[in-house]
């Protein structure tokens, strides 16, 4: 007969707890701020990712630019492609120091008798999405590139500008 009345007990305690809403508020509260601080990590996180990516793209197309319309340029043909990469090279080291936490993978600098090639990789860390990793997961991270190509005359001023937009 005890134990009955201790199960009756406990069944009426957990009714009535179960219909009381007392304080519900902050356990809601709690449980949301979870998927709502990782939904602003990603957005933060994205919106950096395509800020550094934008960059990457102005970069790119500013070196295949400078390379492409480079001026009083002699020499044989493979030393005019010499010269248009040192160009593009050496705005690439003036600018990819502005672009922060990013790290940049090797440029790759391709010149062809009327082309120049510039493409750019760079990993961009994770901030407030890393919230959701786990103990001893790896940091997130994204990838962002940008690819310009310039085409240009050996008789005119004229140059082209292509990029993966």
């Amino acid at each position: 007969m005890k134990l009955f009345a201790i199960k009756r007990s406990v069944f009426a305690t957990l009714d009535r707890l179960s219909k009381d809403c007392a304080g519900s508020i902050s356990v809601m509260t709690g449980m949301a701020a979870i998927p709502s601080i990782a939904a602003a990590g990603v957005a933060i996180d994205y919106s950096r990712g395509t800020r550094v990516e934008t960059e990457l793209q102005q970069i790119a197309d500013a070196a295949a630019l400078a390379a492409a319309a480079g001026v009083n340029i002699t020499g044989t043909t493979e030393e005019k492609k010499v010269k248009r990469k040192a160009i593009a090279q050496s705005y690439l080291n003036a600018q990819l120091g502005t672009l922060g936490a990013a790290t940049m993978a090797t440029p790759s600098i391709v010149v062809g008798p009327n082309t120049v090639d510039v493409i750019l990789n760079a990993t961009v860390p994770g901030s407030l999405v890393n919230v959701l990793n786990g103990p001893g997961q790896p940091s997130k991270t994204m990838s962002v590139w940008a690819n310009s190509k310039a085409a240009f005359s050996k008789d005119s001023y004229l140059c082209l500008l292509s990029t993966h937009m």
